[in-house]
């Protein structure tokens, strides 16, 4: 492989990892502050209300992956006026759907607590920080499109520069609601809630600068006709049950660990916190496959498509090795970071092994799914991750429920190596029978 083509991998992973890892430091910097209050049941209700906003918003989560993967193919096609429309038919799905969640409030969150079923503490300041972030749903839709179309086109830079700026938002408005006006959840809430509503303007002003080279025809007629969002459709409907899929992974552990004892949700929550950390990191690559890859597909060029994955499978390589000896090399350093509370600290201590093995069982499925979305392979997506929810997550942990929360951890291992390794399965089965094209 050619230094160019390392150089290339690393002009939109290098600004999508900074941009990316401002996402978990946020959770971070939420988990210090709260963890660093009186009692845990405020660190386990933003953790709690988190996921529950996760599993809403990230369900649709193909609205910056799918809008990635179709403008990519039409950028590289060169087939500017399909890049535009893609932007502005995203967007108004996004809106939309966060109107109709907005609308749905009330019987999606007793739906969310009835199946976490939280202490009735956590459950308390988990249901005033959700009443307070659910108002935040367009802004939060619209700005995965806005990211995955200025992804698509290479304007990775000012994707992080417009992360980073609404981040540094939230985490100031986070300590000045929570450590100097005593907001607790709230204030965690509402630092979200102006963060995702500034990113979306300072977003479309980009946008619009953006477009400005792509020509200037009507886009209304095709923007209001139902058959144009056809393709659109048919590859967010596999994305969207993947996504589905795997949210339910994520909040039936939540769950479990809820049903514990919030010292052990408390501890959960910091090891999820940095498995995030890691995720986002190494989706860096999996941004640079999506990006590098579509426009290989649009350009109808097989061979440099193998190229930029087996550059792209390097680094994630080198980027598992280097946090995992990290994890090992400052395990207290990194906890006693996050809280200061005793026993929250021993429980997470006890379960640190297991976030340790999971970088290299895990790393693999973020880039293939950066890979198959690139290549619009969706229903590959779908399928893998149905297997791996269902076929293997759930019966291990039924097989492991003695084992308890050790139990848990081993079924979210087995979870992350089943999509790996169906997904490198798909991957080469698409290359020997010259599927990709």
């Amino acid at each position: 492989m050619t230094s160019s083509l390392h150089k290339r991998i690393w002009l939109i992973a290098g600004p999508m990892i900074l941009a990316n890892l401002t996402v978990p430091i946020l959770g971070l910097v939420d988990t210090a502050i709260l963890g660093h209050l009186s009692h845990a049941h405020y660190l386990g209700a933003v953790a709690l209300g988190a996921v529950i906003f996760d599993i809403m918003f990230w369900a649709f989560g193909f609205l910056r992956m799918g809008t990635t993967g179709l403008t990519a193919q039409a950028y590289g096609s060169n087939d500017l006026q399909k890049t535009r429309l893609l932007l502005w038919q995203s967007l108004l799905v996004a809106v939309s759907i966060g109107g109709v969640i907005i609308l749905l409030q009330a019987p999606l969150f007793s739906a969310a607590f009835a199946y976490m079923s939280p202490s009735p503490e956590v459950e308390k300041w988990a249901r005033i920080y959700c009443d307070i972030r659910i108002w935040a749903a367009p802004a939060t839709l619209a700005h995965y499109v806005i990211y995955g179309w200025l992804l698509s086109i290479g304007k990775t830079r000012t994707v992080l520069a417009l992360t980073i700026i609404a981040n540094l938002i939230n985490i100031s408005l986070d300590y000045l609601f929570v450590m100097q006006f005593d907001m607790l959840t709230a204030g965690v809430a509402w630092g979200s809630l102006i963060a995702e509503y500034s990113l979306v303007i300072l977003g479309l002003w980009v946008v619009k600068q953006s477009t400005r080279d792509m020509g200037n025809e009507s886009l209304q007629q095709q923007l209001l006709r139902v058959a144009d969002y056809r393709q659109l459709f048919t590859v967010n409907r596999y994305i969207f049950i993947r996504t589905l899929c795997l949210l339910f992974t994520i909040s039936f552990f939540y769950a479990r660990s809820a049903q514990q004892d919030d010292i052990t949700l408390s501890a959960n929550a910091i090891l999820m916190t940095l498995l995030m950390v890691f995720s986002y990191a190494q989706d860096g690559f999996a941004n640079a496959a999506e990006v590098l890859s579509g426009r290989a597909i649009g350009a109808r060029n097989l061979q440099t498509f193998k190229q930029i994955n087996r550059g792209c499978a390097l680094w994630c390589l080198y980027t598992s090795i280097f946090f995992t000896l990290s994890l090992i090399i400052f395990d207290e350093t990194i906890i006693g970071l996050l809280t200061d509370i005793d026993s929250v600290v021993q429980t997470t201590l006890i379960y640190w092994p297991w976030l340790i093995l999971l970088p290299f069982a895990a790393a693999w499925s973020f880039l293939l799914d950066g890979i198959f979305v690139g290549a619009t392979k969706a229903r590959a997506m779908q399928n893998t991750m149905l297997f791996s929810s269902f076929c293997i997550f759930l019966p291990a942990w039924y097989l492991l429920t003695p084992w308890g929360n050790h139990g848990l951890w081993i079924a979210f291992l087995c979870f992350h190596a089943a999509r790996s390794i169906s997904m490198a399965f798909v991957y080469y089965y698409y290359s020997k029978q010259r599927q990709w094209i």
